[in-house]
């Protein structure tokens, strides 16, 4: 029966293999022919190495992953490969390692104990200054039956201080080991700034949608002077709608947009003002014929260019981005247009 285990891209828990891993005793070869097997396969990782055809398929897992003694991790037989050819460095030097144990955690999972030095370069040299030593434990799972590397973790011996040479300058530390701190860190605050940004959008957008949809269906006209009643109250209410409008659009930042939104509010005030002043004559008995007739040719005439006037809007893009909040309240006494009176 086939071994399947899903390694999880950090350091690898004994505890979880054994946890996870479901094995048939009755379907394993021997202890000696596991161990056997076991023994060739690394043998073959360290000939891959020094041939420079490391990692295989054959006996790396593709979810392999690398761990050294101060806790960096490379996921990945590419980033292992990585780190490998680091260690060797430009004099190409071979990998030594001899196995010191074998451990087997259940029947398709093992340890390997072993000792491993870069001490020769590939012509078979003298020993360098610079060589590596230490100590390493390596995971290996059985699968398809065939052993595969799912995990190393390396223990380096520190060398003398008359030995230690700078690392290679091609391949960085924060190139292989970057810090998921900092990633984290940097992730969060990006996230956070793009969705302020996006919530002022939405402030702008449900302003601009909620003036259009409340343009479009104002109750605040008198369809005769019979009907001035009804339609003074709620022309009064769309005045201050617009108003409270404009005052929001300036408060975010979009002082063009309120320049616009400023005409309408004007319109309205002068409108609402003409229908008080009517329904007051009309409440004294007097005739407002003449005048609701040239009421409606005035209104007509301005409110002409409201009709879809919402769509020439365009957001102030820098008030969005802005890092800082946007002020509480308009900081410039807001955007009042000069313009001569819609009613004369």
């Amino acid at each position: 029966m086939a071994c399947r285990v899903k390694v999880r891209p950090r350091v690898v828990q004994i505890s979880l293999l054994i946890a996870v891993i479901p094995c048939a005793v009755a379907a394993q070869p021997s202890l000696n022919k596991k161990e056997a097997e076991l023994r060739s396969a690394f043998q073959k990782v360290v000939q891959s190495v020094n041939s420079g055809d490391f990692p295989s398929a054959e006996t790396v897992a593709p979810n392999a992953n690398y761990m050294d003694s101060e806790g960096r991790i490379a996921e990945g037989p590419e980033s292992i490969r990585i780190v490998v050819e680091r260690e060797r460095g430009a004099h190409r030097r071979q990998l030594e390692a001899t196995i010191d144990g074998v451990r087997f955690i259940s029947n398709c999972v093992a340890a390997v104990e072993s000792s491993w030095s870069f001490a020769r370069d590939s012509a078979g040299g003298a020993e360098t200054q610079s060589a590596r030593h230490g100590h390493a434990t390596v995971f290996w799972l059985r699968s398809g039956g065939r052993w595969r590397l799912i995990a190393i973790r390396s223990h380096a011996a520190p060398l003398p201080p008359a030995t230690i040479q700078p690392p290679p300058p091609a391949v960085s530390k924060s190139e292989d080991f970057p810090s998921p701190m900092w990633s984290l860190i940097l992730g969060a605050l990006i996230s956070l700034y793009l969705g302020i940004v996006v919530a002022r959008l939405q402030r702008y957008r449900d302003l601009v949608r909620e003036l259009a949809r409340r343009r479009t269906h104002n109750d605040g006209y008198p369809v005769g002077p019979a009907d001035l009643p009804r339609a003074v109250p709620p022309a009064r209410d769309f005045f201050f709608f617009v108003e409270r409008t404009e005052w929001a659009l300036n408060a975010e930042g979009h002082t063009e947009v309120a320049k616009k939104v400023d005409l309408l509010r004007s319109f309205s005030f002068e409108a609402g003002v003409q229908m008080e002043k009517m329904l007051g004559d009309k409440n004294k008995g007097q005739s407002i014929d003449n005048y609701f007739s040239w009421f409606t040719e005035k209104y007509a005439e301005g409110n002409k260019q409201f009709s879809a006037f919402e769509r020439t809007f365009w957001p102030n893009f820098w008030s969005l981005l802005q890092l800082w909040p946007h002020e509480t309240s308009p900081s410039k006494g807001g955007t009042t247009v000069v313009r001569d009176p819609w009613f004369q």
